[in-house]
């Protein structure tokens, strides 16, 4: 499904937040699993930008400059703002509908539904700012909103209307994904002042836990109910247990799972101990690692995967530009 979308998962939660939580970061092993070359994908260079999310028809939606883009058949297209100059595209669906934050003409951040060439404002849960992230085919938009009274919540807006999803005892939440059902996952402050994964349903929103000495952020979830994220590192979460899916055979300090499709294939992404700087793409299928190649640099991050295997994200050049990528499926004859 999702995309996290997210140039990082974890500096988003926390560049918003008046009072960040230090992840507990330990070193914890990894999973063994088998690797493999990146020899069955091919990488295609969008263009200068980011790209957060694909849908099965192979539209891909991100920002290039200050604005949100939409790629298709190698065009990329402006899909505007509300009223000011910034904007960000980060989910779509099946039928194009497209959601992602702007700044309004009074300089406020606000989440945005984009369809056919028309952008609509989402509001507000009583603050002054929004952010949208995800959405289902059903048109349900998740994300965050300032409250009346400042605090950051996770919502889901639907027919016109934005819910509160509440939080998990603290003051911050932030909905990262959606699926078909109406799950909502994304991650929350506890009333102990951790940070868990969550999973909302049906007005209920269940503490997924972590890992052991560790925070926990959930990125995406598919039909099936599998949820992704990372604590520490990348783990699947599924029936009630959280399974570590970290690349094996690699110095990497940390790993995080950014989003799952239908088929139970993960986008992942791992740093090392210099930080973001070293870092390399995954994606794992029923046990195996596939390391996704670069267009040229020595950086890669990617966000989401549909069903059809195709990933996106950003990779560097060979002369060291930033440019929106996708990685297609490559079938050797």
């Amino acid at each position: 499904m999702r995309q996290l979308s997210l140039l990082l998962l974890v500096g988003l939660f926390v560049a918003g937040c008046d009072q960040p939580i230090e992840p507990e970061g330990t070193s914890l092993p990894a999973v063994l699993q088998a690797s493999r070359s990146a020899a069955g994908y091919k990488v295609v260079d969008l263009g200068s930008g980011t790209a957060y999310d694909i849908n099965d028809r192979g539209q891909v939606v991100g920002q290039s400059g200050d604005r949100p883009v939409l790629w298709e058949h190698g065009t990329m297209t402006d899909l505007g703002t509300l009223g000011g100059r910034y904007g960000s595209a980060m989910g779509i669906n099946e039928r194009g509908q497209v959601v992602g934050d702007s700044y309004d003409e009074a300089g406020d951040v606000r989440a945005f539904l984009w369809e056919d060439g028309t952008m609509i404002d989402l509001g507000a849960l009583g603050g002054r700012t929004s952010r949208a992230y995800a959405l289902n085919e059903q048109g349900q938009v998740v994300g965050e909103s300032r409250t009346e009274s400042g605090e950051r919540h996770a919502f889901m807006w639907e027919n016109g209307a934005m819910t509160d999803l509440g939080t998990l005892g603290g003051e911050v939440s932030v909905a990262w994904d959606i699926n078909g059902r109406g799950q909502v996952i994304g991650s929350s402050w506890t009333g102990s002042g951790k940070t868990h994964a969550f999973l909302w349903e049906r007005g209920e929103m269940t503490d997924l836990g972590a890992l052991p000495q560790s925070f926990s952020y959930g990125s995406g979830v598919n039909d099936r109910g599998q949820v992704v994220g990372m604590s520490h590192v990348a783990f699947l979460w599924e029936r009630g247990e959280m399974t570590r899916l970290h690349p094996p055979g690699h110095d990497f300090q940390s790993s995080s799972a950014q989003s799952i499709n239908n088929r139970g294939q993960v986008s992942i992404q791992v740093w090392g101990k210099a930080g973001v700087g070293a870092s390399a793409s995954y994606v794992w299928d029923d046990g195996e690692f596939t390391r996704l190649a670069t267009l040229g640099g020595d950086f890669s991050w990617v966000a989401g995967i549909n069903n059809r295997g195709q990933v996106v994200g950003q990779s560097s050049t060979e002369s060291g530009e930033q440019h929106a990528a996708m990685w297609t499926v490559h079938t050797v004859r």
